[in-house]
């Protein structure tokens, strides 16, 4: 299989997997959840600091009125897909306009991290 071929395949399987070839990494599901490894180039974290998004609770008021208590708990109470393990901590992304980006939960136990 030619080089061009082998890469042609593996983003069409890629793209039926939800994957980005660019972020092999992760997984993107519906509603644009992101899971895969925290930590890392090809992590979730790297992936929103180059989309954009910046570490820290939104500026805009409107977008958390109790919407960030609500998420630590999730964080912490929703099992992690990949291990099984709770108490995981929460961090919040705002977007460029300092809107609500992401909320992402990541595992004390296995590094694995998804946005909600």
């Amino acid at each position: 299989m030619s080089t061009t071929t082998e890469h042609t395949c593996k983003n069409v399987v890629a793209d039926r997997m939800g994957r980005d070839p660019e972020w092999p990494l992760l997984a993107f599901g519906t509603y644009s959840t992101i899971r895969g490894p925290w930590s890392g180039d090809g992590g979730v974290q790297a992936y929103l600091l180059a989309n954009g998004y910046q570490a820290g609770y939104p500026g805009n008021p409107a977008a958390i009125i109790d919407g960030l208590g609500i998420d630590a708990d999730v964080a912490a109470t929703v099992p992690c897909p990949a291990c099984g393990a709770t108490g995981g901590r929460f961090e919040a992304y705002a977007d460029a306009e300092g809107g609500y980006g992401a909320a992402v939960a990541i595992c004390p136990q296995c590094d694995h991290a998804g946005t909600f």
